[in-house]
């Protein structure tokens, strides 16, 4: 699976300089997750920031907390600092 199996269409409608109407269309596919089960560990941030390509640096983020969260991991907080950083 790759981005551009998917996208979000997003338009936007304007009248005397107000945003009238916002759409949003989520072409991106369903059941993402369900692929990366069997994944080894270690693969999971950089597959994760490969699928969500518009905000890969938040999902790997994300990724990597969730591990962490699984294994009962604390992180340290110099990295977590970091990472706000990246975000």
């Amino acid at each position: 699976m790759s981005p551009a199996d998917g996208g979000i269409d997003i338009t936007v409608e304007i009248d005397g300089g107000v945003i009238r109407h916002v759409g949003i269309v989520n072409r991106r596919p369903r059941g993402i997750g369900q692929s990366l089960l069997g994944l080894p560990l270690a693969d999971l941030p950089a597959t994760v920031t490969r699928l969500f390509s518009i905000c890969r640096m938040a999902q790997g983020v994300a990724a990597l907390g969730a591990l962490e969260a699984a294994a009962a991991v604390a992180a340290d907080p110099a990295q977590l600092a970091a990472r706000r950083l990246l975000l």
